[in-house]
């Protein structure tokens, strides 16, 4: 494992302004800090590991007001299971998303819901190729508010982008004063003009879990038989029953909210192309595939090969 976060650490980073690193981790994900720790050891970092398999309230007030101690040239890593007993309130200061607040070094956060092996398969992907595809879209969203998707599976939809992008950044970027790097981030997201959404969407991956707030009603997961989704003005009309997933499926939507059955997201996974999980956190990442969310991502649906044209004119 040292050698790929070398790697990893070398691309994302510029590894001759950082000094040291700080860790935390719990016991489940050990093994990947310790990892990074033995790669921090090569580049002569000061390393320190904290395990936090159970914290109080009190333990992360300490921990975030530590933030505004650490220097610059710090690396902040948080590396956390879902199975941490704290991981509610660890969530409050290490959220994936963003740099811990108070913070002003580098800092790198892993998404939770992951399972080992893809952080291994991730680890050793050409990140080049990786970037080229985040280029390339990219470039593509920002320059195209209209678009069409479709695939060799049947999917066919007309939706317009709104102008806010989220493009994680896959290294940091000082010109733009990102210090930032969530691992893995390989996902280019684009909210959606719900009322512009219209067509069929083709289910043929993976179908995300269901929350409701933190509570899982349904794991839901890999697909078998392909399943249709009939969108109008951006909400879901209609959906085709052919096995027990999709009756799930259907059943689910059916409980939501009329104004949380609509198409609010696209993402696009650029990251490394490995066989689908049936964990939406990695499936939806998976290079040359995209995703759908309903609302406030309560429900996401992942589609292989798909066609990104700004209005018919094929670009990829």
């Amino acid at each position: 494992m040292r050698d790929a976060w070398l790697s990893f650490l070398d691309y994302c980073f510029p590894i001759h302004e950082i000094t040291n690193a700080v860790i935390y981790t719990d016991t489940n994900r050990y093994w990947l800090a310790k990892g990074l720790s033995d790669a921090g050891k090569a580049n002569d970092w000061k390393i320190y590991i904290s395990l936090l398999d159970e914290v109080n309230e009190d333990d992360i007030t300490e921990i975030q007001q530590s933030f505004a101690l650490l220097t610059e040239s710090t690396l902040l890593v948080g590396i956390f299971s879902e199975n941490n007993k704290s991981i509610n309130l660890i969530n409050q200061i290490f959220n994936p998303l963003y740099s811990p607040y108070g913070f002003l070094g580098f800092s790198l956060i892993t998404l939770q819901r992951f399972p080992d092996q893809n952080f291994v398969d991730f680890l050793l992907h050409d990140f080049n190729q990786t970037f080229n595809l985040y280029e390339k879209y990219a470039s593509f969203i920002r320059e195209n508010n209209k678009i069409s998707i479709t695939s060799s599976q049947g999917t066919i939809i007309d939706c317009i982008l709104k102008s806010e992008l989220t493009i994680f950044p896959l290294k940091v970027d000082l010109d733009i004063n990102n210090r930032h790097v969530i691992f893995p981030a390989t996902e280019i997201i684009a909210e959606l003009i719900p009322e512009s959404v219209n067509g069929k969407i083709i289910i043929d991956l993976t179908i995300g879990e269901y929350f409701d707030d933190d509570e899982l009603i349904d794991p839901f997961g890999l697909v078998g038989k392909p399943i249709k989704l009939l969108i109008e003005a951006g909400k879901i009309t209609k959906v085709s029953e052919n096995d027990q997933l999709s009756t799930r499926l259907n059943n689910q939507i059916k409980s939501l909210d009329n104004l949380d059955k609509s198409i609010t997201k696209l993402g696009i996974g650029i990251g490394p192309i490995i066989r689908n999980s049936g964990f939406i956190q990695v499936d939806k990442l998976i290079g040359r595939t995209c995703n759908f969310g309903i609302s406030d991502r309560k429900i996401e649906f992942v589609i292989a090969q798909p066609k990104i044209e700004p209005f018919s004119e094929k670009i990829f």
